[in-house]
């Protein structure tokens, strides 16, 4: 225990509290917030579904070009919904998996004995770095002046590679590999 300076006796009144919040207290807070979670993904998933059943319905449209043109705006629109949840979704089910790890360890150090935590940072799931394809600048004239023209004698020499049974895999992995060829992706 320390005491305040100047007084070295236990006598004097002063007590020592442990510093941090209780854990059982933390524990809760945590349960809460992956709740909260919880409910949030269904809300998210309850909209989801609804946007998927709206656009299942079936819609009368008469054949044709006008009935063509109304139904793939329809899939469009019902696309664009769906892609402004998806990245919601996401975060919420790794947040909660974040706090459902942090829960575990709550519970380890409360196993252990311990009394009190300092408290925990606010949960911000890690965010996926996403694969960044290079310069635009750099793509654009690779494309001009040399992705074009490679890519010209690419597509038929993968295709002829790809129809003899010998060279079919090396065929394949040059058309797997034709949009790097035109644009440096």
């Amino acid at each position: 225990m320390q005491y305040p300076p100047g007084d070295d006796s236990p006598d004097k009144g002063f007590t020592q509290s442990p510093m941090g919040i209780p854990i059982g207290t933390e524990i809760q807070r945590v349960k809460m917030e992956i709740e909260q979670r919880r409910l949030q993904l269904g809300l998210v998933n309850a909209s989801i579904s609804s946007v998927n059943e709206h656009y299942e319905q079936n819609h009368v449209h008469r054949g044709g070009p006008f009935g063509d043109f109304v139904r793939a705006v329809q899939q469009s629109s019902k696309n664009s919904e769906l892609r402004q949840q998806q990245p919601i979704k996401e975060r919420l089910q790794r947040e909660k998996i974040v706090l459902g790890q942090q829960l575990s360890r709550l519970k380890i150090l409360k196993a252990q004995g311990i009394t009190h935590v300092d408290q925990m940072p606010p949960v911000q799931a890690d965010v996926t770095p996403t694969k960044q394809s290079g310069n635009a600048r750099l793509r654009t004239l690779w494309f001009i002046f040399l992705g074009w023209w490679v890519g010209f004698y690419w597509i038929p020499i993968a295709v002829v590679l790809y129809l003899v049974p010998q060279w079919q895999s090396v065929g394949q992995r040059m058309l797997r590999h034709t949009k790097k060829v035109f644009f440096l992706l």
